[in-house]
């Protein structure tokens, strides 16, 4: 084998050695292999917290049944007009709608496609102007309530 050739094997193999370890959720950092951290319940939450809006601070909760893939968001204290729909996002993806606002509080619940963590920032926006955001927390108990 040439230089070259010699060079893209052992990028590949290293590539593929990384793929195996991220695949099987183990991670190598100086010769110590470490997997990366489960939530043991399968559940989470997250106080949402906001800004001021119209004179009021928004907030809600939001909970992720793991085995379930389902999000639920609930928020109050939002003054904006009833009939408002607000949107939910992970991160910067949009993942679904909220039922319109009724007397500043509205819920949603939703299967959601991915997989979520504790790196999960669930948040709430109408259109551009974000409403509450927190990121998921894993909850110790086996029933997911703190």
């Amino acid at each position: 084998m040439n230089r070259k050739t010699t060079r893209s094997v052992v990028l590949m193999t290293f590539i593929t050695g990384v793929l195996t370890m991220s695949a099987n959720g183990y991670f190598a950092w100086n010769g110590v292999r470490t997997q990366k951290a489960v939530c043991g319940s399968g559940q989470f939450s997250a106080v949402l917290t906001g800004w001021d809006l119209n004179g009021s601070t928004p907030k809600g909760e939001a909970s992720y049944d793991s085995n379930k893939n389902l999000l639920s968001v609930d928020v109050q204290n939002v003054k904006l007009k009833d009939g408002t729909v607000l949107d939910v996002l992970i991160g910067d993806d949009k993942i679904g709608r909220m039922e319109p606002l009724k007397d500043g509080s509205a819920k949603a619940t939703i299967t959601t496609k991915e997989d979520l963590d504790e790196k999960s920032r669930v948040r709430v926006f109408d259109d551009d102007r974000p409403i509450v955001s927190a990121n998921l927390q894993c909850d110790a108990s086996e029933t997911g309530h703190r």
